[in-house]
């Protein structure tokens, strides 16, 4: 995930309001930031602005799982030509979780699992990079949660990936256990 600070995601903007490639760029990180209401409405822009869009738009998923917006994940997902990318599978997963779907969610579980078996969102984000905004931390990891996923690494993890970034939050569960 690349995060840059909010007056570079403005700038962009103001410079390229049009351009669908920097709206992707901008809605994929601005969500992080607690701007999921601005980053979904970027998404829907970048869209509108470019209808026969590359097949990688479709990994701007997280504006609308941000937003509540889990049926929007879930048909962008489904849009995929090819291998969903890793963090993509995940939004799905927490999407499906989110909307009680048991089926697709136990299928797209074993999928996230299949690619990374030993699956916590705190590992998975130290892997892949943090989601800054503490608001929108806690709505993964209630998604994480839901789909029966742990939201913070077990001990097993923690002793087996040393150098893990570690969440504040889960170092507090840890502290008290």
């Amino acid at each position: 995930m690349m995060c840059l600070v909010a007056s570079e995601y403005d700038i962009a903007f103001a410079l390229n309001p049009n351009d669908p490639d920097v709206l992707f760029r901008i809605c994929v990180n601005l969500w992080a930031i607690g701007r999921s209401q601005e980053a979904a409405a970027m998404a829907d822009r970048m869209f509108r602005l470019n209808p026969h869009y590359p097949p990688w738009y479709n990994n701007a998923v997280d504006p609308y799982y941000a937003t509540n917006q889990y049926d929007k994940v879930i048909t962008l997902i489904r849009r995929t030509i090819g291998e969903v990318a890793t963090w993509s599978q995940m939004v799905l997963t927490l999407s499906y979780a989110q909307l009680g779907r048991q089926p697709d969610l136990a299928t797209a579980k074993a999928e996230l699992l299949r690619r990374y078996p030993d699956f916590s969102l705190e590992r998975f984000m130290s892997d892949f990079g943090p989601i800054p905004d503490q608001t929108m931390l806690a709505h993964y990891m209630d998604g994480a949660r839901k789909a029966g996923l742990n939201d913070c690494a077990t001990d097993d993890e923690l002793k087996k990936y040393p150098k893990m970034t570690h969440l504040a939050v889960c170092d507090a569960r840890h502290a008290t256990n």
